[in-house]
């Protein structure tokens, strides 16, 4: 007989089932299995189009993002307003905030709480220095609100923050860091916030960028339901408030002093309101509204203009985006803001029938949602998702809320309650999926793409443990040990798209606990007459043993291990792809301290291959990391040649020289804000050098190039960045020194 049809039994003989309600107070605990899995299941997005959708190829997991305004300037900090829409069960959800169902894509570093951002015993503000998690009251633990920090800063990461441990490489400027990402950006404290008490958050990112977050803000979050059923006592019910927590940046600098301002004016415990976003250059930003939701973005000589409806459901929706020409972006994505992942309830307003390790099917597992977006020039792109179970596998079982009077024989754990079990590390959870995509518009083909996808989820019981008895004994084994450890047992979560032509790619990523999760082992592609044409295959330093890198660079916030995946570097060491009977590897033969490939070899069963060596030049006073000082073709050991070499200005770690094959190609200096001054080239036959000089820089622009043989060009830019007409640029003749 099969678990879930002895799940079902067993809830026969604890309720009797005659009456169903889809009401409550909230979310149950369960329901954030997804949230707390989603590291686990953070994949690289498999592309945005003219739609801007990305889509999680491990769990379908579809959102959108969209750049409306980006002003160019001298410096690569932007000035833009970008937006962003995330599909995910929107049950008793409200708004998110300025964009109603979308979210401005700003600098910020946020988590859920209950309610307040206040951490350790003493709900203190030390919320930077002090490295305790919230406190919660029985019956909730941490991991039924909370999943730890997120810092997200656009276009360059969206991670958890990490506690450093002692020994990690951090900034060498006589700061001392507390936090850090995956992606080695490392934060500092502020010692105020300036719209609320408590501490702030500096970050500063490998290229040397530091934010400050120090704006808050607070949205409401559903509140956590829990119930509690003892044997032979009543159903206890609990709610919990909770509110999204952030801490936005006010202020971006660069490693040259270049600075973007981030004005806000709402209060701590209010919905964030962007009041303008500006530099020092004259790029400038304005934001209005109307009510609670932006209506108009502003550069001061054009407008976006921003318009709202109502769903079905009384959320609000984002319906259109005019742009200053008159053309407008149309956003149908109202049917996803209504959608809801709902589940038959008993009783009135108690928890689902589920247990401990199977989730119960929703009482809407059949429906679908449609949702679309219209391209200013008319192409329309058309997603529809359902409703499918995601998950991991080799997951220990060890249960919360196990409740019985039968310690031994043969009813031992008979009389429990299954319907309030919680599985301390989740198994699977139940989340809206792409399963299909179309495109079309005037003058196109309306092309579609299919969404498969294999979960493969499983559990674990360690000895001792039975679906009866969902409890691992811990004075026997350490029950947070993940039971496969090793490619032979390891099971992969199956993707397969089906693209319009009828050629289809799968993709398979790592879903075991705590071991290859995270990682995509496989991708295959092919089509439907030809089979299998090329397969890729990676392999990754799993265990963390390659070094000389530390395994492990800091620890999650998150409880029961659920930010294991961002803990940890795990770098990929081997690719091999198949195609056309040969086979091509990249082999990482050792890393350096940061994980990065220092010494790689790349050959082919044709025959041929090739080594080489990479060495950074890492400024670890101005954290600008990753900048490569040399690639040394070392193919032949006993002839090592430089291939390229590069020098860097030590203060400002700008690069000054360029070399290749031990010639000098390229010289380089600068204004004080980064942008170049002269660029310098060799000459063969003199020795001499080239020297172009380029001044008044805007927008990203030298307004006048001045050139060896004395000649010039110049241009005006307007506050847009479009150069006027310049002079004609002539070969370049006389040569300086």
């Amino acid at each position: 007989m099969s678990i879930k049809k002895i799940s079902t039994i067993l809830f026969g003989l604890f309720i009797g089932v005659s009456a169903w309600t889809q009401t409550n107070p909230g979310q149950y605990t369960w329901e954030e299995f997804g949230k707390r899995m989603s590291a686990s299941e953070k994949m690289a997005p498999l592309g945005p189009n003219f739609a801007g959708e990305a889509v999680s190829l491990s769990n379908g997991a579809l959102s959108f993002s969209h750049t409306d305004v980006s002003l160019p300037g001298n410096s690569s900090l932007p000035v833009v307003f970008s937006r962003t829409y995330t599909v995910f069960d929107r049950k008793k959800y409200g708004n998110l905030g300025m964009l109603a169902d979308w979210e401005l894509d700003a600098p910020r570093i946020s988590a859920v709480f209950a309610p307040d951002w206040l951490v350790g015993p003493s709900k203190t503000g030390d919320r930077c220095t002090n490295g305790a998690a919230p406190q919660v009251a029985y019956p909730y633990k941490l991991v039924d609100f909370w999943q730890g920090l997120q810092l997200n800063i656009p276009g360059v990461v969206n991670e958890d923050l990490l506690r450093t441990l002692s020994g990690t490489t951090t900034p060498q400027d006589g700061s001392s860091y507390y936090w850090m990402t995956n992606s080695q950006i490392h934060v500092t404290c502020l010692a105020n916030i300036k719209n609320g008490t408590g501490q702030g958050f500096l970050a500063i990112t490998p290229d040397g960028v530091r934010y400050w977050f120090d704006w808050m803000a607070q949205t409401l979050e559903p509140p956590s339901f829990q119930t509690v059923v003892t044997v032979g006592g009543p159903r206890q019910s609990y709610t919990l408030t909770r509110k999204k927590n952030y801490l936005y940046a006010t202020r971006v600098q660069d490693r040259f002093g270049n600075v973007v301002n981030y004005t806000y004016d709402n209060a701590w415990n209010a919905p964030a309101r962007l009041k303008s976003i500006a530099d020092g250059e004259g790029r400038s930003l304005t934001v209005s509204y109307q009510g609670e939701t932006i209506s108009i973005v502003s550069d001061g000589t054009r407008q976006w203009k921003y318009a709202y409806g109502t769903t079905t459901s009384g959320r609000r929706t984002l319906q259109s985006v005019t742009l200053p020409d008159g053309s407008a972006w149309g956003i149908g994505l109202g049917p996803f803001t209504n959608a809801e992942i709902k589940y038959l309830e008993y009783p009135p307003p108690g928890e689902i029938l589920r247990d401990c390790v199977n989730p119960q099917s929703p009482d809407n597992e059949f429906s679908t949602f449609t949702g679309s977006i219209t391209h200013p020039a008319g192409a329309t792109a058309t997603f529809t998702l359902a409703i499918q179970l995601h998950g991991r596998s080799y997951v220990p079982v060890t249960c919360r809320n196990f409740s019985t009077t039968f310690l031994s024989g043969p009813n031992k754990g008979s009389d429990n309650d299954p319907n309030d079990d919680i599985n301390m590390y989740p198994i699977s959870s139940y989340a809206l999926t792409l399963v299909g995509k179309n495109t079309s518009g005037p003058g196109l083909d309306t092309k579609a793409w299919s969404y498969a996808y294999t979960p493969n989820t499983s559990f674990y019981l360690y000895p001792g443990t039975t679906y009866m008895w969902p409890i691992c004994d811990w004075s026997r084994f350490n029950c947070s040990l993940p039971p496969c450890t090793n490619d032979t047992c390891a099971k992969t979560a199956v993707t397969t798209v089906t693209e319009p032509n009828g050629d289809w790619v799968k993709y398979y990523h790592g879903n075991t606990y705590r071991y290859n999760e995270g990682k995509l082992i496989k991708v295959e592609a092919g089509g439907a007459a030809a089979g299998v044409l090329r397969v890729d295959t990676h392999a990754y330093d799993l265990p963390g043993s390659f070094g000389p890198y530390p395994a492990r660079f800091g620890y999650s916030m998150r409880a029961d291990g659920d930010g294991w995946a961002n803990e940890y570097h795990r770098p990929l060491f081997k690719t091999d792809i198949q195609q056309q009977g040969a086979t091509f590897t990249r082999q990482v033969l050792a890393f350096d301290g940061f994980a990065r490939p220092f010494s790689v070899q790349k050959s082919n069963t044709l025959g041929t291959s090739k080594s080489e060596t990479t060495y950074y030049a890492d400024n670890l006073s101005k954290w600008v990391l990753g900048q490569i000082q040399s690639v040394v073709d070392t193919s032949d050991p006993a002839k090592p040649v430089t291939t390229e070499y590069h020098s860097y200005e030590p203060i400002t770690a700008l690069r000054i020289a360029d070399y290749a094959f031990g010639l000098y190609t390229d010289g380089y200096d600068y204004h004080p804000d980064g942008t170049v001054w002269h660029h310098y080239k060799p000459s063969q036959e003199s020795g001499k050098f080239y020297a172009a000089t380029y001044s008044n820089y805007k927008r990203g622009i030298p307004q006048l190039v001045q050139y060896p043989d004395t000649t010039s060009e110049s241009a005006a830019v307007d506050d847009l960045g479009r150069p006027s007409q310049s002079t004609q640029n002539s070969e370049l003749g006389n040569l300086t020194t």
